[in-house]
């Protein structure tokens, strides 16, 4: 079995959640689980789940995605995962919900940490950067 880059597990994962709920879904975990065990890290079924419901609740709207190219959700995503401290920038968050980026931050560095530990990616070491920045607002 291939495994797939990071941004592919997280897009994929992120429609797969999306298209259970336009089904009706009220648990996507099952979904979510399903999908990413197909490539072994099913384990990443909380962070992706959790990354999703923060923006979400950012954006006070559902996540929208794309077909054959990124929506621009979908893109804002990605550079969450590689810019976890640009989360007040990425999603052109309203004023009235800013602090709330912190949650989303916090849910896009969980999610990158263990995404790359169980794509045996990670080092302690990249974590610091961002919560260094994140501290000194």
């Amino acid at each position: 079995m291939i495994m797939p880059d990071e941004p592919t597990i997280v897009i994929e994962a992120v429609r797969c959640c999306c298209a259970a709920r336009r089904r009706g879904a009220c648990d996507l975990m099952p979904y979510i689980f399903r999908m990413l065990d197909r490539y072994g890290c099913g384990m990443l079924t909380l962070p992706v789940l959790g990354l999703v419901q923060a923006s979400e609740a950012c954006l006070r709207r559902r996540l929208v995605t794309g077909d054959d190219i990124l929506s621009d959700d979908e893109c804002g995503l990605l550079t969450l995962l590689d810019e976890p401290e640009a989360a007040p920038s990425v999603f052109g968050l309203p004023a009235d919900v800013r602090e709330m980026a912190g949650l989303l931050a916090c849910a896009a560095l969980c999610a990158r940490i263990m995404i790359r530990m169980e794509l045996g990616r990670y080092s302690g070491w990249e974590v610091q950067a961002p919560l260094r920045a994140m501290a000194h607002r």
